[in-house]
């Protein structure tokens, strides 16, 4: 059998990523970003609506402007047209969008190319020192063209990035984690609560959702000793605050206790914990829902490092009305952070960002077991040599059930079948 030179969902991929983004005219017309009839057809994977070449609407982001508006019957706060999208796709093709159209995808496809770990040899050690090299390149050009501190560039983004991209290559690709623990979901929760009562808003609520995540993979009991003394450390600072009978370090003991027998309950005596790839139902709920109903303000694209990508970086980058750059701040840091991680998860696992974080592939994957585009297996002619899973992009194995919920129907186990074991229905 003749080798193909490109799988089919990349075509599809790779033409999706030129439709979505294909505003060219955006920096020919010297235009921030388009703003025709076509913004407000909602696409339907994730894709940054802010993004000077986007085309169309991020249906993420619009979900998050329609839930958060105030003054307006309950009804207008429902985005119909976002939910009808959702609902159609996913009873015709369950996850395929995810496979066959979202640039997003595509990119971590390629990372996760890059040869790294001893299996790659002396090329490993090439990819390293090349990554190294683009990176000081970047941080020295940064500091010349929108006068960044080159040093800070180089202590807080270049040097913690190759640190991972150097365990990564002597370790090689690792496998994500396989759970997460409630009690570490919640220890995050509560510490990005914590700094809202005593600081500000937005400040809680971005390390509410970074440490949601951290701290739930990383499981409650280890995570114990950052939560401790940082939640202890806040409670001493900020503005003065009461909490019924309780100020200033008495909190901080009350966050500690409350913390401590947390985890003692959930982690220690129910053993309460979910597969990793659940967690993405949580960034839906928590983040693109709570979050942005509460506050107004679409939470998850403020933190989306596809949007750090396509729309935060280039922005600042062009700078097109001569201020964006004067608006940089922490926040933009913190996004920059999180794309510098995501990129190097990318690298490392087979799309990671998809697996454990996109609310819209959670969405979707609700649709997978009862959608009408299907997969089948002959469990007669299935020898379960495992080349569907070593050409999976999640990672996971059609013959134990080839229609569960992270499957992104892009059809390489199907193609890929030695005994052809495998096959699309309707």
């Amino acid at each position: 059998m003749v080798k193909r030179r490109i799988a089919p969902h990349r075509i599809g991929q790779i033409i999706g990523t030129v439709l979505l983004n294909g505003y060219i005219l955006a920096y020919l017309q010297n235009k921030v970003l388009y703003s025709g009839i076509l913004k407000s057809v909602p696409e339907p994977v994730l894709n940054c609506y802010g993004g000077p070449l986007s085309v169309f609407a991020c249906p993420l982001g619009s979900f998050q402007q329609i839930i958060g508006m105030k003054g307006v019957a309950w009804w207008q706060n429902v985005p119909w047209v976002i939910l009808g999208l959702f609902m159609i796709i996913g009873a015709f093709v369950g996850r395929a969008a995810c496979g066959w159209i979202c640039p997003f995808g595509l990119w971590q496809d390629l990372l996760y190319k890059i040869k790294i770990g001893p299996r790659a040899k002396l090329n490993r050690w090439v990819t390293f020192l090349t990554i190294a090299g683009i990176g000081i390149l970047t941080v020295i050009l940064l500091a010349a063209f929108i006068k960044i501190s080159i040093w800070k560039g180089l202590l807080f983004g270049w040097l913690p990035f190759m640190a991972l991209l150097l365990y990564g290559t002597i370790r090689g690709k690792l496998a994500p984690p396989q759970r997460f623990s409630v009690a570490g979901m919640l220890l995050g929760i509560v510490l990005g609560l914590l700094i809202i009562f005593k600081h500000e808003a937005s400040v809680g609520i971005a390390t509410g959702v970074v440490s949601m995540a951290v701290f739930s993979l990383l499981g409650g009991k280890r995570s114990l000793f950052i939560v401790i003394p940082a939640g202890f450390i806040i409670s001493l600072t900020g503005k003065s605050a009461t909490l019924g009978p309780f100020a200033g370090g008495e909190i901080g003991l009350l966050f500690i206790l409350i913390a401590v027998l947390t985890v003692l309950l959930l982690e220690g005596r129910l053993k309460l914990y979910f597969p990793a790839t659940a967690l993405k139902y949580a960034f839906l709920v928590i983040v693109a829902g709570v979050a942005a109903y509460f506050t107004a303000e679409p939470w998850f694209c403020k933190l989306c490092p596809q949007g750090t990508l396509e729309a935060g970086i280039p922005l600042v980058l062009w700078d097109p009305v001569q201020g964006l750059r004067a608006l940089v701040g922490w926040l933009f840091y913190l996004k920059v952070a999180i794309l510098l991680f995501v990129l190097w998860a990318s690298i490392t696992v087979k799309r990671p960002f998809c697996r454990m974080v996109c609310p819209i592939g959670a969405i979707y994957a609700l649709f997978n077991k009862a959608s009408m585009m299907r997969m089948q297996l002959n469990g007669q002619t299935c020898s379960k040599c495992g080349a569907c899973r070593r050409v999976c992009p999640v990672d996971i194995e059609p013959f134990q059930d080839p229609n569960q919920a992270e499957c992104i129907r892009c059809f390489e186990c199907v193609w890929n079948c030695p005994p052809k074991s495998l096959k699309i229905t309707l």
